[in-house]
């Protein structure tokens, strides 16, 4: 399947994630989880190209995310989903 980052980052900020930054490589996002000391960050590229499957597998995996591919079928679906 092929997404560009735009609705992965529109998904990423229905989650409750923030736009922080912008860096060469993208726009960095953070949210701070209940029980962690730091807020998470990411960087998802912002470019207006197709996102690669490891790629997008890596940013809505559990290390960085942890929205999995639920989140991604609510966004295919249209639905807001459910904040984690």
């Amino acid at each position: 399947m092929a997404i560009n980052a735009l609705p992965v980052i529109a998904l990423l900020l229905r989650h409750g994630w923030e736009i922080r930054r912008r860096s060469r490589h993208g726009l960095v996002l953070t949210r701070q989880f209940p029980g962690e000391q730091r807020p998470r960050r990411i960087v998802v590229p912002d470019k207006n190209k197709i996102l690669g499957q490891k790629t997008l597998g890596n940013i809505l995996g559990p290390k960085q995310t942890n929205i999995g591919s639920s989140g991604l079928q609510s966004m295919l679906d249209g639905n807001p989903g459910e904040l984690r």
